[in-house]
């Protein structure tokens, strides 16, 4: 009875009647499921629909809530559904955009919300391949009060985020006839530019925090602050490098185009880069 009363609050929730965070929790873990578990018993009080069931549940929380959504644009909820009339199935990286807008949404009501947070960085990391934003979720989770089951999943995330950005990633997508040594050297390269693009973000965020502290040292600041410009003029020079090497490389201009708004809030720069 319970199970039913939870599953038709959720099917006609809005963003202003998800008031208490256990709601707002229950509801996005049960998009996330919907959008990942159609085949399976993912929901814990779906089991009893089919995959049919499922699709139709899915889509029918999409369209409720975007019928209510005062802001469709920057929402993505009226994208997507167009996107979905278009292809039947809607491309997943717009159900996650969609995930995220409301996450960002919902964080500006509990900034302070750890696990909020946490699911957040868990989003931009595995689903919307954003490492960097990822990354400064974390590192805001790390100065809130959390759980030990928290703090176990995000050091997993951080030590995977970390073997990401120095593993080779590159492989050939053409079938001419590739220089092993050549793409041995952009490989080096491209590694030391992503490895350097973290560091600097490590350093960006000390430097705000210390800045932000009541006494801030300004000894330390004047350090920190050198140390960001220093790699800043590094990871421009590394892009400019990379890029003329193999121009529009999505594997150089994904990273840096999320860099530049997510940690620089460098937005026109970094949406023209990411849009070429």
């Amino acid at each position: 009875m319970v199970n039913k009363w939870i599953e038709a609050f959720y099917r006609t929730a809005t963003l202003k009647s998800l008031k208490r965070f256990s709601n707002i929790e229950g509801y996005l873990n049960l998009l996330i499921h919907l959008i990942e578990n159609k085949g399976t018993n993912g929901a814990i009080f779906l089991n009893c629909l089919d995959d049919s069931g499922k699709r139709v549940t899915l889509e029918g929380m999409l369209t409720f809530h975007t019928y209510s959504c005062n802001r469709r644009a920057e929402c993505g909820c009226l994208a997507l559904i167009q996107d979905q009339s278009a292809k039947q199935d809607a491309d997943p990286y717009l159900w996650y955009t969609w995930i995220k807008n409301m996450l960002v949404e919902f964080l500006k009501r509990y900034p302070k919300n750890s696990r909020l947070r946490l699911l957040h960085g868990f989003i931009q990391k595995e689903r919307l391949n954003n490492k960097f934003k990822a990354v400064s979720e974390f590192v805001l989770v790390e100065k809130m009060s959390h759980s030990i089951q928290d703090e176990v999943s995000m050091y997993r995330m951080k030590c995977a985020i970390e073997k990401s950005i120095i593993e080779d990633d590159i492989k050939s997508t053409t079938k001419q006839s590739i220089n092993v040594l050549e793409v041995s050297i952009f490989n080096k390269k491209l590694q030391t530019f992503k490895e350097t693009m973290y560091r600097l973000v490590l350093y960006y965020i000390d430097f705000w925090r210390e800045l932000l502290e009541e006494n801030p040292n300004v000894a330390k600041l004047h350090q920190l602050g050198a140390k960001v410009t220093s790699l800043l003029e590094m990871v421009t020079n590394k892009y400019n490098e990379l890029e003329k090497s193999s121009p529009s490389n999505p594997k150089v201009r994904g990273p840096y185009g999320h860099f530049l708004r997510e940690v620089i809030h460098n937005k026109t720069d970094g949406l023209r880069i990411l849009e070429r």
